[in-house]
């Protein structure tokens, strides 16, 4: 059985007659990388706060580590960084951890050089934080997150700001922590050229609606370059891509469609070969996009909602 480190049914947020979050049902497995994905104002960060108790829900529930009540002890095992945090820039890093260690109550001094070795910045020394470039403020932000050893990160747009290199360091370093410390992560953004490279999951946000959940290798193999075929008889159809087109590499669906990832350049072949063979053809297009293309697709027929 799925263990689920966070799940909301309903979970809404009401601002007179505006829902800033709507009906929201969102589960985030154990050990994954959730990429939260929407656009500016979508609700994101909305949700986030109701997440982390920086905000009262107005409807629905909020299910933490499996539990319903007592969630601000719950919420004692959660890092979080919504947008950029204050930091106090006349103070170094090692400093501003050990403010956030003590507001925070965690005895264990010695974490304040694990973390700042684990967000590399363990050679920063005695610069102070106003001298930091952004993306060592970034890191900085992910260190106050991490004090503790959370088992659940949530990051509200974490790259913004970051150039090339900031955002592969950054990567690579949630990478490690879901596998080295079994760290499960909601990380929120509207880059989702790098979400693609990092969350094994998604959800996707529109208009303070969660419109779909849907694993790394779903969304994968929906984005996969394809021709979608609907026939009148799926039987005789793949015999004939078989044995009369030598197109093997295709899959047939539960909804009765056939997506062929070979001859995409080559449609007009295919609608020949079936037409001729007496086939009814409903459907023969190509499709598959990138993550961008996806979501707005996603969204199109809710943009006049």
């Amino acid at each position: 059985m799925t263990k689920f480190i966070c799940e909301t049914k309903n979970l809404s947020k009401k601002y007179k007659d505006f829902y800033a979050l709507k009906n929201v049902n969102l589960t985030i497995p154990k050990g994954e990388i959730y990429g939260l994905v929407g656009e500016n104002g979508a609700g994101k960060t909305t949700l986030i706060r109701l997440l982390t108790g920086l905000n009262f829900k107005s409807e629905g529930e909020i299910i933490l580590f499996g539990h319903t009540d007592n969630l601000q002890y719950e919420r004692t095992k959660i890092g979080c960084t919504i947008e950029m945090p204050a930091l106090y820039k006349d103070m170094t890093a090692s400093q501003n951890l050990e403010v956030q260690r003590i507001q925070r109550g965690i005895p264990n001094k010695e974490c304040i050089a694990d973390t700042l070795e684990l967000i590399g910045l363990s050679n920063a020394g005695k610069k102070r934080v106003a001298n930091f470039s952004l993306g060592m403020k970034q890191r900085l932000a992910l260190g106050v997150a991490l004090l503790g050893e959370p088992e659940f990160l949530i990051l509200d747009e974490p790259v913004n700001g970051l150039d090339p290199t900031g955002i592969i360091e950054l990567r690579e370093l949630l990478k490690k922590l879901v596998k080295e410390r079994e760290v499960t992560i909601l990380i929120s953004s509207h880059i989702l050229s790098e979400l693609h490279q990092l969350a094994t999951c998604y959800g996707f946000l529109h208009k303070g609606e969660l419109l779909k959940q849907i694993s790394a290798e779903e969304l994968n193999e929906e984005c996969k370059r394809h021709i979608c075929l609907r026939t009148d008889n799926i039987q005789k159809t793949t015999l004939l891509l078989e044995q009369k087109g030598n197109i093997n590499n295709y899959s047939v669906y539960p909804d009765n469609s056939i997506r062929i990832y070979e001859c995409l350049d080559n449609v007009r072949m295919i609608s020949k070969l079936l037409s001729s063979n007496g086939v009814i053809i409903d459907e023969i297009s190509v499709q598959g996009e990138n993550l961008e293309t996806y979501f707005e697709n996603l969204i199109g027929g809710r943009k006049n909602v």
